[in-house]
């Protein structure tokens, strides 16, 4: 067995899961998964272990291809309905949980898949530019401008953010 074969029967599920959790569409996330392992298997000699383990690599070539999916059309599943359940806003722990999904609902598509990759997976800006091919500067800039909007719309969220 072939170190790649080896690592598609231990993260075909996970790699599933991922992709699935983010698009909410059972086709098209085959699809994607399939192109996933397609493009891991034409770029395996590409494969660098001291700079991650293969559940690291394939996650990069998975976000990306997650990416390259909303940009070319728009999504029909939004974050917010998969990270949270709708939460009545009766309490101040709901409604604080109302206004961060209201918050949530608001941002596009791309900025929501940039919020999950810094808040979610606790990517470094530096780690997110990579992923998108834009300079750190640039994305931090996309980041301040970002919590600054929030800021402005949700006076009442307290945002603790990453620096």
């Amino acid at each position: 067995m072939s170190d790649f074969e080896k690592h598609y029967s231990e993260l075909f599920d996970y790699v599933y899961r991922y992709v699935f959790i983010r698009l909410q569409n059972k086709a098209i996330t085959e699809d994607l998964v399939s192109s996933i392992f397609l493009s891991a298997l034409e770029k395996q000699h590409q494969y660098d272990a001291q700079r991650g383990s293969w559940r690291q690599w394939i996650t990069g070539i998975a976000r990306n291809a997650i990416f390259t999916h909303w940009k070319k059309q728009k999504p029909q599943m939004q974050f917010n309905e998969l990270m949270f359940e709708t939460v009545p806003a009766s309490s101040d722990v709901s409604d604080t949980l109302w206004q961060f999904q209201t918050m949530l609902k608001s941002l596009s598509d791309e900025f929501r898949l940039l919020f999950i990759m810094r808040y979610e997976e606790d990517l470094t800006y530096e780690q997110i530019a990579a992923e998108i091919g834009k300079k750190p500067a640039a994305v931090r800039k996309i980041f301040s401008r970002l919590h600054q909007e929030l800021r402005v719309k949700f006076p009442h969220l307290k945002t603790n953010h990453h620096s």
